[in-house]
């Protein structure tokens, strides 16, 4: 798993502005109807001047940048013949779950939802729902390989969104850190919730740790207690750090 460096990418005429709604670049560059919808000759260059815009948000260094737009390219291909084949036996039990079906109106004239004739039923033609295509490339081994930079970098533009379960577990971590007993106020919680979201698990904060240190106390000699490398680890922390990741972009 690759990690954002706190420099900018290399300056480009097609990104200089920057200041496009983050929700708006990852819709025109993550959405699958749109990317069916664009002609052969054009998905090469589909959504790809959002995702630059993108990456020069999050800050990505050069290498992570290029990373990441080559794998998209990759991720589009796959996406595309994945679709086209509906004999795919990836889509076989999934099909169902991964396009649109009839959602009742009043237009359908009917008491209960359920007497519907279209009850249930895809609609025609076809919309795919990107996330669901999005969680098989999570879960499926002969998708993901080889673009991880790019699922990474996906599931962080994900976490910053304002979907419903974004939102509950963004709640969830206020509140872990909204202890009365440990006396913060509202702006000390937030902060300590913005670092628990967005930053590493405590097993891979090691580096992260030290940076801040250096930055509050001007310098590692400046530092106003001692310390031994790997000696102040717990019994979990070192349980976690020996476990393997069960999927390599998370």
């Amino acid at each position: 798993m690759s990690t954002m460096k706190l420099n900018s990418a290399e300056e480009d005429d097609e990104v200089t502005d920057v200041s496009a709604d983050i929700f708006q670049l990852m819709a025109s560059c993550f959405k699958l109807q749109d990317l069916l919808q664009t002609s052969v000759d054009s998905v090469e260059n589909y959504g790809v001047v959002e995702l630059k815009k993108l990456l020069k948000q999050a800050c990505c260094s050069q290498e992570i940048t290029t990373n990441v737009l080559v794998q998209y390219e990759i991720c589009k291909s796959r996406l595309v013949a994945l679709l086209d084949d509906q004999e795919n036996p990836m889509l076989r039990n999934v099909e169902q779950f991964c396009h649109e079906t009839h959602q009742c109106s009043s237009e359908c004239n009917v008491k209960h939802y359920k007497d519907c004739e279209q009850f249930q039923k895809l609609k025609e033609p076809r919309v795919v729902i990107s996330l669901k295509f999005y969680h098989l490339f999570l879960r499926e081994k002969d998708l993901y390989t080889g673009i991880e930079d790019f699922l990474h970098f996906f599931l962080q533009c994900a976490t910053k969104t304002h979907a419903e379960g974004v939102a509950e577990s963004m709640g969830n971590y206020v509140e872990m850190h909204s202890d009365k007993r440990r006396g913060l106020d509202i702006s000390d919680v937030g902060l300590e919730a913005r670092i628990h979201w967005n930053g590493p698990p405590i097993h891979y904060a090691t580096r992260l740790g030290e940076l801040a240190l250096d930055q509050h106390f001007g310098g590692r000699r400046r530092w106003h207690f001692v310390t031994k490398n790997n000696k102040g680890k717990s019994v979990v922390t070192k349980r976690l750090e020996k476990e393997k990741p069960r999927l390599p972009f998370y």
